[in-house]
């Protein structure tokens, strides 16, 4: 058993050894030491999601009282990669140094020393404490995507940087294009590594139009795939838009999967969104069993950072649900996903061996935080203490006129007073995972005696 074990501990060593990423072990560990920010510029493949962290605890970069923190966009990456992360390591989530946090889901222990979390988790954590004081390192993966919270997170961290000369931050992104981070860090003078990734060749075929029944269109292209391809050699991931869509995809898939020539492999149809209860995700990174082919139906949960392994080839709608405010309402629309997001999405099929990519052309995307309500964003600044939202240093300044009006909100909710400070309603608002106007409903059902029915209403329209 101790020989086995010994095996496993050794296979796994050469596998980390084997990625590009190690050849600059050293040089990340030497510009971490000598520099406050480092941005790492690493390709997909690379291995800077799982290896970097592992680095820096290695190396000693935590004491008795602090940790790293590794923040990721979606609570299915966070999950997966300090999975991944303890299993390199030899130990488990449960008993080992490495933890996860994200909503509903805490595994951390005061042993905890590499602690994986959702950004949204560590804004929450700065609220309380905003010079972040329980950590050593910030590490910000995935930093490309520029959700909400990653900006709101890049504002925070910037400003524990001014407060604690000991705090060091590592920015990792998946694309070229890092002088927005550069410029933004000028101050501590960030250093830049771009470090190669491992990609097969991946040929990328284009629609020569849009074409009006996208779903129609994915139900052909990956038939199609699957029948051209006889010799089972590779599973097939499908992006869609939403939950919606893939339930849809999910039963023509297995309608058409019992039509389909006896000599044909079946199909197994694996659904991946973050709505689904997390064993049923894990479902997607089983591997398939013999003579049978397997269809992964995701939305952009499966771009960056998680890897389901065996991908050849990739079905890409080129749409994405994104949060856009109109008026004075949130609305989710399917928009075009960025060239960036489309980059990524190709990187799925070419991990392994030489895959194949379907997909319709892609635009340049517009940052969450200039798309979005800002109501959360000012209620969350103002419980760090920081009054002065419109001097707020944002990475990139959201529409002026989208924050004025998130203030005139929230003062009308009674988040503030007059004088533009807290209200204790405002910090009970700010403490619930929600939007400020739920929450009001929520605190004034407790009054009214209708909490259980009020929560059902939140839920829906969370």
């Amino acid at each position: 058993m101790a020989t086995n074990k010994w095996d496993a501990r050794d296979a796994m060593t050469k596998v980390r050894q084997s990625l590009p990423i190690y050849q600059w072990k050293h040089k990340i560990l030497d510009a971490a030491r000598n520099n406050r920010v480092i941005i790492v510029v690493g390709e997909t493949g690379s291995g800077k999601t799982t290896q970097i962290p592992q680095y820096l605890y290695e190396s000693k970069m935590t004491n008795l009282n602090t940790k790293i923190a590794v923040t990721q966009p979606r609570r299915v990456a966070a999950i997966t990669v300090a999975q991944r992360v303890a299993e390199e390591m030899g130990t488990t989530i449960v008993n080992g140094p490495v933890g996860y946090c994200v909503r509903f889901d805490d595994t951390t222990t005061k042993d905890t020393k590499l602690k994986f979390m959702t950004d949204g988790m560590l804004v929450r954590e700065a609220l309380l404490f905003p010079s972040l004081d329980a950590y050593s390192v910030v590490v910000l993966d995935e930093a490309h995507e520029r959700s909400l919270q990653t900006d709101i997170l890049f504002g925070v961290v910037k400003r524990a940087l001014a407060k604690r000369k000991d705090l060091k931050v590592v920015v990792m992104s998946a694309t070229l294009d890092v002088g927005l981070f550069e410029e933004f860090f000028k101050k501590s003078s960030p250093t830049v590594l771009r470090i190669p990734g491992r990609m097969y060749p991946v040929d990328v075929f284009y629609t020569l139009k849009a074409l009006p029944d996208y779903l129609d269109a994915v139900l052909i292209t990956t038939l199609q795939i699957h029948l051209d391809n006889p010799d089972n050699n590779g599973s097939i991931l499908v992006f869609l838009t939403g939950q919606e869509d893939i339930e849809t995809m999910e039963g023509l898939l297995n309608d058409y999967g019992t039509r389909l020539p006896q000599n044909a492999s079946k199909l197994l149809v694996c659904p991946i969104f973050s709505a689904m209860p997390r064993e049923a995700q894990m479902l997607a990174f089983e591997p398939a069993p013999a003579n049978v082919r397997k269809v992964i139906l995701a939305t952009n949960i499966a771009e960056t950072s998680i890897t389901i392994n065996g991908v050849r080839f990739v079905v890409d709608t080129g749409l994405v649900k994104q949060r856009s405010f109109v008026g004075h309402m949130e609305h989710l629309q399917i928009e075009p996903i960025s060239q960036a997001q489309a980059w990524q999405r190709s990187g799925r099929a070419g991990r392994e061996a030489p895959g194949e990519k379907f997909e319709e052309l892609a635009v340049r995307a517009v940052p969450e935080i200039k798309r979005v309500s800002l109501e959360v964003v000012v209620l969350q600044l103002k419980c760090m203490g920081i009054d002065d939202i419109l001097g707020f240093d944002f990475i990139e300044r959201p529409n002026t006129n989208n924050i004025i009006k998130a203030m005139e909100k929230l003062l009308a909710l009674g988040a503030f007073n007059p004088d533009g400070s807290l209200t204790e309603r405002g910090r009970i608002m700010a403490s619930l995972p929600v939007e400020p106007m739920l929450a009001v409903m929520l605190m004034k059902a407790i009054e009214l005696g209708c909490a259980k029915d009020a929560l059902s209403i939140a839920a829906m329209l969370s």
